[in-house]
Parts: structure tokens; C-alpha cells; sequence
């Protein structure tokens, strides 16, 4: 950071030799992941990286043999890895413990730089310890995200990029191209921003480019960034996500464009440097960048072509953003009062030096600040999950707001170091600014949030921010120490002591937060019940995936051999096997390879076009066995009825076999004919089942099932207390013992609750648990507890209608299963939940966002058609999808068939209603059939282009006749994808196989 003469306030480096530190802190990090490396498994993402690279490993390319959105590096280098140790996850684990640590321990030298070793070293645990780990399940560092691999390249090519600077050698420049080239080879987005930023710092830490061409040069170069930086943000400039990710850059780039023009004509030639010298550094960055990439660009683009190539590859245009993205999150309670805390930490020595404020009003401040937080700790400091896990999600909350606002003052300071430079031209050639270098670093790394912004990403775009982060904690100790009268420069025994003491309490709040972080760690491997020793793993039979979790932990992980061990008996190597839909985990464990190009079902990604296509390869040679999951958590939920023309082929030609735990094992239905063994399908596991539970896990289970069949309401005292389990499962075992109970108690969970949860956490807990695992019988009470809630409680009354809205979500989620066709209409609710409170007040927006789905479901099941009024779908633009389609759903229901528009209209606004409402339209229980062929006949006669597309698609699968003129006439549609669509469905309908109707979708033959 630039030095202020003025205030003192300069950092210097703590010298880039700290070697016995480097290797001390290497160390440890790598014997952290070393100890990790044979720790559970991911199911969806490890899963499915591990599947694609063992397909590369047998000779199927990326792109062309099977589809990833990912550079191919990340698959050659672990498919390397296969054919010399053998298919196995311990190779690829233990590369990546090293490539980690590499990163790690570059976070900690480009600290180095503008921290003490101290300091720089906290920087660097932080990003070790913010990689997400879940006890029981998995480490985040152990998957092989192409991520990982980018990062330490990018990290090594920042790292380049200031030695740069600090040396004037060119060979520097070089490197930091190379490792660009090398991050872009495997993850692209990381890649070009990394080439951004070293085009930026290399710009702006050295002074202008002379002439008038130089002014050309940077203008142009600086101006087409800003609108670069504002493109990846989709040119949405008034928004959330703008202001956080990428107000402070666009801001640091124009002003530079007028503070560098200024500079360079106050300095004159003295302060400029030559034209050439600027080419020559691009030429080598890119050069570098090129040499990384030449080969494999020159073996795929020939085979891919330039479009095919920048959508598949490069992701333009493939809509990513409208399918993965998430928007900014709101801030906690405790973010909100944390961010004010952390900048008057800033402010208040300015306003100390400035005389504004004495030691005496400093401790008056000091003590209400105190009184502000223990009040603040009296209301909000429930801490339900316990101390430690609530800390840890406080601590990932502030960091969406914390990084960008420390980005931001960083920016603020150094444009007043530039304006002041500018006033006072240089003697000479200004030396290179090593900060300007590591602040676009920080930048435009942060800007890899977007758009998925989610605590995972802000992880893989922190470390470039951690590095300023250090710099920046001691600025402000330097602040504080400066403010009260302290001379650190003096040897004085005092002052010495006053140093030591400041930076300890600017490390405290650090610690506290890395030892929130390592807690988990730690104790999914140490038992503490009796002393400390090592806790008892259960390890499972896999040559492929050797992996373990606690005894207490290992339900899931023994799901999971047994059904790899179930598919392996009922297939003989060679035998092909669709997992759906990210269970490619299982075709790496059993060796029996997928069918069809894509491993990964995210809604929306793979297409429609890309489901018939598959469904040709499916049905012109149909696997054997099938398997998907009962139980999908997250992004998967609505998997099933997305795909809706892969599940109408399913439920045709399939039949559950076997269910183990969460895993569902459908084998083709000629396979299951005239076998006893396999007629009726078997369950072994399950939410009260023991037979995959060992340990404290098994005493759960059979606690929770004499609950849930003979216990006594004074049985479940205090029972929601232990909610807060970090294992799920545990979880789910708990709140369906309770479930049970309130099911035979008269008053239902209502009457269990004061014993259950007599308290404010363990009532927090228990209607988070009912959220996560519940059913529709537990609504009532969720209604009554928002009903009952305090005014002043707006916590509790929030966490019930978020409850509520997933007991919803999820109950649509279960009925499109691949197995069985649904039976009776969606969301049989009591028709007694109508009450004046639930359904009067909706013109509230965030009432009618949180209850309207309940009150418009309550109003439809009681055939309340005197409350339709009520519960009108539309009253906002910003109405959110999920009320309007099930308001809508729920007037269609009420009789008003022309609602059926409103259901389907948030299909234009983003992915959710397309997730589920033409799945519902082709549900006869749901929709009557015949209305839906009238609706999606109009639709596909003149609907917008996505609707039409949809309507296409659903009309395949539609009852009765359909609408042959209004598909004749979508087949001449000028949108593409809609004629594409509409070429499907009509020889679909006319007879033709999956197959042909791929072909006359390809071709654009209206032939059957």
C-alpha cells in the first residue's frame, strides 16, 4: 500500500524471506489434507468429475464424447493420473492436497508483501479453512474441482505479475502469461480473468504510455474493461450484484483513465514510458497465454467450430446465467451490526486524531458499544445449531459484504494516492506499484463470484481479497496505535508492549473465526466423549473410491456400496447404466460407463434437445439398469420433472427393483419379469431404518422409533434440543420420532411442542427440522406458529413460512419421481386450514411472498371460491415465481381455467416455473388433460419463443388428440429451438421412435 507522509500510515513489506515460515505453514496445510485424503465422498459435483475423468482416462474426449462446461485440463491431468495408479480417488485426492497447499502457501507470500508474517499467515489459513467441510460426508478440497487448479495458477501468476513489477524483468511477465494460460486450460472464466488482470496491474502499477498514442492505448484498453467487468455482469448495472462485485472496478478503471491522462501531462517524458515497452508487455503476456493453450485449442476448435466452440467452451451465449444464477443474499442481523462495527474500527482514529473525540468519549463509546452488543447478543444470539456452527455461518454470511467493502475502501484510498500523484508530477519514471498489481488481482478474482453467489464461490474468489485483507488489518492496527500516541518506531519497553497488545486484539476476531472454522475439523476426527482419541471410521469395500467417515456418520457411505455392490451383481462389465441426475459417482465406482454424453441433470442444462437426443441413444439401446435418488437435496429436486420426456420413457419401460436408502435401482422391465426375487421391489434402509446405522447413529434410530410408535408426549421433553446435529440424518431420525408421536397425540405437534421445545432455540430447531424433513400433515402447526408468533419475534415468524414453503417445494419435488405415476391432485391439504388471518393481509408483498402459497392452497382445497379474490397471483412484478404458479395452480383448481396463462407466464422470467409447470401440465391429476391440450395449443400458436418451445415439447406427451395444425404451423416457427421442437413432438405423435424423431428434429424433416 502506497506510504501517506502525511499520516505515517505506510506498510512495509515484511520481507519476502520469511523461508522457515513458508515451509512451517506448508506443512501444516498439507498435513491437514493429508489427513483428509481418504474422507467421504461428494455424491453430485466429486461424483461427476471423477466419472468425466475416467471417461477421458478410456478415450472419450470432453465436448465431443461427452459434455462438460469446463477447459479440458482438469481431465487429462487426473486421467493420467488413472492409468498409472489405476482407477482409484487416493491419487487424484493426494495431487490436489499438494495443489492446494501450493495455493495456500501463495496466499501467505503475496501477503508477505504488505503484512507481517502474522498477519499474512492468517490470510492464508483463512482461505484454507473457509473450503467448505461437512461432517460425515465431505471435505470440498478434496474434489477435484477444476477450480482448485486455477487458482493456484492464478495465484502463481499473480505472484509473477509483482515480481514483474518489483524487478522491471520482462521474463516475469512471461511466467504470469503461462500460469494465465495454464488457470485457462482448466476453468475458462478464471483463465481470461487472470490474463485481464495481468493486463490491468502490469497498466496500472507503471507510469503512462507516452504520446499521444499511449493516451490512445490505455483509454482504449481501460474503457473497454469497464464495459468488459459490466458485460460479465450482464450489463446489469442497477442492481445488487453490480454495486457489490463491480462498482469499485469500473470505477478504479475510468477515473484512471483521467488521473493517468493528467499525470502524464504534468510529468512530461521523464515520467512516461515508451509505446514499445507497453506492446512488448502485451506481446509476452499473450504469448505466455498462447503457449499454454495451443495444443489443445488446435486439436478441438478444427473439430468443434468458432460457435459451437464459444458456447460449449467458453459459455457465451449458453445462458448460464438464467440457469445457475443466484442472486446476492440479503445480510444477517449479525452482518448488519458487524459491517458498521468493522468500519468505524477505520473511522474512529481519523476522528481520535482529528480531535473530534477523547480518550474519555472513546471509552464512553467503547462501553456502549458493549451494552449495544450484549443487547444485540440477548435478542439475536439464539446460536440454535450451538456456538460454534452458528459462528461459522455468521462468519460466511459477513464474507459476502465484508470482501467487497474492503475492495472497495482499497479502491477509494488508491484513487486518493493517484489524484495526489497526479497533482505532483515525479521527477523521474515513478517506480512500479506492487499494491496496484495485487488490488486488480483482488478485483477481478472477486468477480468469479457471479453468478452463482453462494458461499462455495466466494471461496474459490477470496484469496486475491485475503491478500489485501492482511494489508488492510494492519493499516488499521497502525491507524489505531498512531491515533492513541503510540510511536512504533521507539524501542521503548511501553510502547513495545502496546504494539504486542494491538495486534492481538486485531487477530482476536480472526482466530476466533479460523477456530469456528477448523472446529468441524477437528472433531470428525477426534473423539472427545472420554478424553481425547481417535474417533472409529468405517471404511467401504471399493477399489475405485477406498474412502471413510465416522462410525457414528457412515449411513450414507454404506447406501452407497450397497447399491454399487446391487448394480455390479445384476450387470457384467461392458453393460451400460444411466445415473440420474448426478450420480455419475456410481459408473466410477461399479466401472459400467453412462450411455449418454451427460452426467450432470441441472434443469435447464442439458436442453430439451440435448433430452431427445439422449433419448434416442436410450431407447435404440436400452441399459440395463437405471438408478436415481428418493431423496435429492438442493439444485436436484426438481430434476425429475424438468426432464419430463425422460421420465414418460422411464415409467414406460422401467421398474424399481431395489431401494437402498436413498438410492432407487430400476432395471428394464423384460429383466424383471418372471423373477420372484425382484416382483416386489425391497427397501432396505430408510428414514427409521437401522439397517445401515452403527454407533450412536443405531441408538437415534431405535430411540426415534419407539418415539414415533409408543411414546408419551413426557417422553419427547426437550427432545428438539438435539435438532441441532450437524449429521442430517440424525436430524431427520429425531423430527420423525416427533412426527410420529404428534400423530397419535390428540392436538397433534401442537400438544408435543411444549414438551418438545419448550424454549425459544429448540423451537427454532424443530420448525427447521419439520422445513427440512416434514410433510403436509405438519402444516397446520407451522401455520400456528406464525399465527402465535410474537410481533416483536419476526425471527421465528420467518423461519415458519420458510418452513412451510419447503414442505411445499418438496411435496411437488416427491410426486415426479421416476418410479410411479402420481396418484390423486397435488398438495392434499385439510380443508380446515382456511383461517381469516392466513389469507386476509396479501397485499402485503413479503406476506404474500412468505403465505400467500399456503393460504391459496388452503383456500383451493376447502373449494373456497368466494376467497379467489384473495389469492390473485399477480399484484407485483416482482412477485416471485414459486406464489405465482401456485396461486394460479391453485385458481385453476378452484374452477377459473384461464388462470392456466398465469401458471405458465414466470416461464419468461428465469428457470424455476419451467422446472415444474410443464411437468403439471402433463399431469392429468394436476390439469385437467383436455385443458391442457387447449392451453398449450394457444401457447404454441402465440406464446413468446419459450413458451412456444415448452409447449412444443410437452405436446408430445399430452392425452388424447392433439392440436396437429397448431404443431404443423410451429414447425415454420422462425425461432429455431421452437421448430426443432415442434419436428420432435409431431413424429413423436405420428408413431415414430425416439430415434426417428431425433433425426427429423436434426434434419428438419417433417417426416415420422
Amino acid at each position: 500500500m502506497s506510504v501517506d507522509a502525511g499520516e505515517g500510515e505506510g506498510l512495509r513489506a515484511a520481507g519476502p524471506g520469511a523461508v522457515g515460515a513458508t515451509i512451517a505453514l506448508g506443512a501444516a496445510v498439507f498435513a491437514l489434507y493429508a489427513c483428509f485424503v481418504r474422507y467421504g465422498v461428494n455424491l453430485d459435483d466429486e461424483g461427476t468429475v471423477l466419472n468425466q475423468v475416467l471417461r477421458t482416462a478410456r478415450g472419450e474426449r470432453p465436448y465431443l464424447d461427452f459434455h462438460t462446461g469446463y477447459t479440458p485440463a482438469t481431465f487429462y491431468l487426473n486421467a493420467a493420473l488413472l492409468r498409472v495408479f489405476g482407477t482409484s480417488v487416493l491419487p487424484v485426492r493426494a495431487l490436489l492436497a499438494l495443489v492446494n497447499t501450493a495455493a495456500v502457501v501463495l496466499v501467505f507470500r503475496l501477503a508477505l508483501r504488505f503484512a507481517p508474517v502474522a498477519e499474512s499467515a492468517a490470510a492464508a489459513l483463512a482461505y484454507a479453512l473457509c473450503m467448505p467441510f461437512f461432517a460425515g460426508q465431505f471435505a470440498a478440497f478434496n474434489i477435484p474441482y477444476p477450480a482448485w487448479y486455477a487458482l493456484a495458477s492464478w495465484l502463481g501468476a499473480e505472484l509473477a505479475a509483482i515480481r514483474a513489477v518489483e524487478t522491471g524483468r520482462r521474463a516475469w511477465l512471461g511466467l504470469a502469461g503461462l500460469l494465465c494460460g495454464v488457470a485457462f486450460s482448466f476453468k475458462p472464466n478464471t483463465g481470461i480473468l487472470a490474463l485481464g488482470a495481468a493486463v490491468l496491474g502490469q497498466l496500472l502499477a507503471t507510469a503512462p504510455v507516452a504520446g499521444g498514442s499511449g493516451l490512445v492505448l490505455e483509454t482504449v484498453v481501460l474503457v473497454l474493461a469497464a464495459a468488459s467487468v459490466a458485460a460479465v455482469l450482464g450489463f446489469a448495472v442497477v442492481t445488487r450484484e453490480f454495486a457489490w462485485l463491480g462498482l469499485p472496478l469500473v470505477a478504479w478503471l475510468l477515473a484512471a483513465v483521467v488521473l493517468r491522462a493528467r499525470r502524464r501531462s504534468r510529468g512530461g517524458a521523464q515520467a512516461a514510458r515508451p509505446l514499445a515497452a507497453a506492446l512488448a508487455d502485451g506481446f509476452v503476456l499473450a504469448a505466455g497465454f498462447a503457449a499454454a493453450n495451443v495444443g489443445w485449442l488446435g486439436y478441438f476448435l478444427p473439430r468443434m467450430g468458432l460457435a459451437r466452440f464459444g458456447r460449449e467452451v467458453l459459455l457465451l451465449g449458453a445462458g448460464v446465467e438464467r440457469i445457475y444464477g443466484l442472486g446476492y443474499p440479503e445480510p444477517s442481523p449479525w452482518s448488519l451490526l458487524g459491517i458498521p462495527a468493522l468500519l468505524s474500527a477505520l473511522f474512529v482514529p481519523r476522528a481520535i486524531r482529528a480531535g473530534w473525540i477523547g480518550r474519555r468519549g472513546l471509552a464512553a463509546a467503547f462501553g456502549l458499544a458493549l451494552l449495544g452488543l450484549a443487547l444485540a447478543a440477548a435478542r439475536l444470539a439464539v446460536a440454535p445449531e450451538g456456538l460454534v456452527i452458528s459462528t461459522s455461518m455468521q462468519v460466511e454470511n459477513l464474507s459476502f459484504f465484508l470482501l467487497p467493502i474492503l475492495l472497495a475502501g482499497a479502491v477509494a484510498r488508491e484513487l486518493r494516492d493517484e489524484v495526489r500523484l497526479a497533482r505532483r508530477p515525479p521527477p523521474a519514471a515513478a517506480p512500479g506499484s506492487t499494491w496496484a498489481v495485487a488490488l486488480a488481482w483482488a478485483l477481478l478474482l472477486f468477480i468469479q463470484v457471479y453468478p452463482r453467489i453462494d458461499f462455495m464461490h466466494v471461496v474459490i474468489s477470496m484469496p486475491s481479497a485475503l491478500v489485501v485483507a492482511a494489508a488492510a488489518l494492519v493499516l488499521v492496527r497502525r491507524r489505531w496505535l498512531a491515533a492513541l500516541g503510540v510511536d512504533e518506531r521507539s524501542d521503548a519497553p511501553a510502547t513495545r508492549r502496546a504494539v504486542v497488545i494491538g495486534r492481538a486484539i486485531s487477530l482476536a476476531p480472526v482466530l476466533l473465526a479460523l477456530a469456528a472454522r477448523a472446529a468441524p475439523l477437528a472433531e470428525s476426527r477426534l473423539d472427545f466423549s472420554h478424553g481425547v482419541g481417535l474417533r472409529r471410521m468405517t471404511r467401504i469395500r471399493s477399489a475405485a473410491l477406498p474412502v471413510e467417515v465416522e462410525r457414528d456418520r457412515d449411513h450414507d457411505l454404506l447406501e452407497l456400496e450397497r447399491t454399487a455392490d446391487f448394480v455390479a451383481s445384476e450387470t457384467v462389465p461392458g453393460d451400460r447404466m444411466l445415473a440420474f441426475p448426478a450420480l455419475g459417482l456410481l459408473s466410477f465406482m461399479t466401472g459400467r460407463p453412462s450411455p449418454v454424453p451427460h452426467d450432470y441433470f441441472f434443469p435447464g442444462r442439458p436442453s430439451h434437445a440435448d433430452e431427445a437426443e439422449m433419448l434416442a441413444t436410450l431407447d435404440s439401446d436400452r441399459p440395463k439398469v437405471l438408478v436415481t435418488l428418493n431423496d435429492r437435496l438442493g439444485y436436484f429436486a426438481s430434476s425429475p420433472a424438468y426432464y419430463f420426456l425422460l421420465r414418460d420413457w422411464v415409467l414406460h419401460h422401467y421398474r424399481l427393483a431395489r431401494r437402498f436408502g436413498r438410492y432407487d435401482v430400476l432395471l428394464r422391465s423384460d429383466l424383471v419379469a418372471g423373477r420372484d426375487d425382484l416382483e416386489s421391489p425391497r427397501t432396505l434402509g430408510g428414514p427409521l431404518s437401522a439397517a445401515f446405522a452403527h454407533g450412536a447413529y443405531r441408538d437415534e434410530i431405535r430411540s426415534a422409533r419407539r418415539l414415533a410408535v409408543s411414546g408419551t408426549v413426557e417422553d419427547a421433553s426437550g427432545a428438539a434440543a438435539g435438532l441441532a446435529d450437524p449429521d442430517r440424518l440424525v436430524r431427520r431420525a429425531r423430527l420423525l420420532g416427533l412426527a410420529g408421536l404428534a400423530r397419535r397425540t390428540p392436538g397433534g405437534l401442537g400438544a408435543v411442542e411444549a414438551a418438545a421445545a419448550p424454549d425459544r432455540r429448540s423451537k427454532l430447531l424443530l420448525v427447521r427440522a419439520v422445513g427440512e424433513f416434514g410433510g403436509l400433515g405438519e402444516l397446520p402447526w407451522l401455520r400456528d406458529v406464525w399465527l402465535r408468533s410474537d410481533p416483536g419475534d419476526e425471527r421465528l415468524a420467518r423461519e415458519a413460512t420458510t418452513a412451510t414453503n419447503y414442505v411445499l417445494a418438496r411435496d411437488l419435488a416427491d410426486r415426479y419421481e421416476w418410479h410411479a405415476v402420481p396418484a390423486g391432485p397435488p398438495w392434499p391439504l385439510s380443508a380446515d386450514l382456511v383461517e381469516p388471518r392466513l389469507v386476509d393481509g396479501l397485499d402485503d408483498f413479503d406476506r404474500r411472498q412468505r403465505v400467500g402459497p399456503l393460504a391459496a392452497l388452503a383456500v383451493a382445497s376447502a373449494g373456497r371460491s368466494d376467497l379467489a379474490a384473495k389469492i390473485e397471483p399477480v399484484r407485483d412484478p416482482d412477485d416471485s415465481a414459486w406464489w405465482r404458479v401456485v396461486a394460479s395452480w391453485a385458481q385453476v383448481r378452484l374452477g377459473r381455467g384461464e388462470y392456466l396463462a398465469e401458471m405458465v407466464a414466470p416461464m419468461d422470467g428465469g428457470t424455476f416455473a419451467e422446472q415444474w409447470v410443464p411437468a403439471m401440465l402433463l399431469d392429468p391429476a394436476a390439469v385437467d388433460p383436455g385443458a391442457a391440450r387447449d392451453f398449450v395449443a394457444k401457447e404454441i400458436a402465440s406464446g413468446t419463443p419459450r413458451r412456444r418451445e415448452l409447449g412444443a415439447w410437452a405436446s408430445a406427451l399430452l392425452a388424447g388428440p392433439a392440436d396437429d395444425a397448431s404443431l404443423a404451423r410451429a414447425v415454420a416457427d422462425p425461432d429455431p429451438a421452437v421448430a426443432a421442437a415442434a419436428r420432435w413432438a409431431r413424429a413423436r405423435r405420428s408413431g415414430a421412435d425416439p430415434a426417428r424423431a431425433a433425426a427429423a428434429m436434426r434434419e428438419g424433416s417433417e417426416r415420422p
